[in-house]
C-alpha cells in the first residue's frame, strides 16, 4: 500500500491527493501548481479517480473507494491506497502532492511533486 500522513491546522475538511502513480511527467493532468507533473490519480474525500484527459484538461473518472482507507482529526490526515488501485502490482515509484481547497498546497506550488520510493 502506499500511505500517506498529512499533518497540519484545520486538517478536518477535505485533502486532494494527486498521485503521478507511473512517475512520468509526459504523462496524465499537467497541474499549474507542481513542476512536470504528471498526474494519473486522484483521491477526495475517500474516493480514487483516474485522469482521462489530454494533459491540460481536468477529466478525472470516478473509479470508486476500494482499496482505500482515509483516518482524519483536526491536525492529521492519513490515508492508504493499495498498489493495485493505482494500476501496479506491487511497490513502485510515484510522485504525490496534496493541497487543501485552492490555497495549500504541498510540496509549495511552483516546486516538483515529493517523489515516494517503495
Amino acid at each position: 500500500k502506499l500511505y500517506v500522513l498529512v499533518r497540519g491546522v484545520q486538517l478536518n475538511s477535505a485533502l486532494s491527493y494527486y498521485i503521478d502513480s507511473d512517475n512520468n511527467g509526459t504523462t496524465g493532468y499537467h497541474s499549474w501548481a507542481w513542476v512536470n507533473s504528471g498526474i494519473d490519480h486522484l483521491i477526495e474525500d475517500g474516493y480514487l479517480y483516474v485522469y482521462t484527459g489530454t494533459g491540460t484538461d481536468w477529466s478525472f473518472d470516478l473509479v470508486g473507494s476500494a482499496g482505500i482507507e482515509e483516518a482524519r482529526t483536526n491536525s492529521i490526515h492519513e490515508i492508504s491506497v493499495t498498489h493495485a488501485a493505482l494500476g501496479h502490482p506491487g511497490a513502485a515509484t510515484m510522485k504525490i502532492s496534496v493541497s487543501k481547497g485552492t490555497s495549500d498546497y504541498t510540496p509549495a506550488t511552483g516546486n516538483p511533486q515529493a517523489t515516494v520510493n517503495p
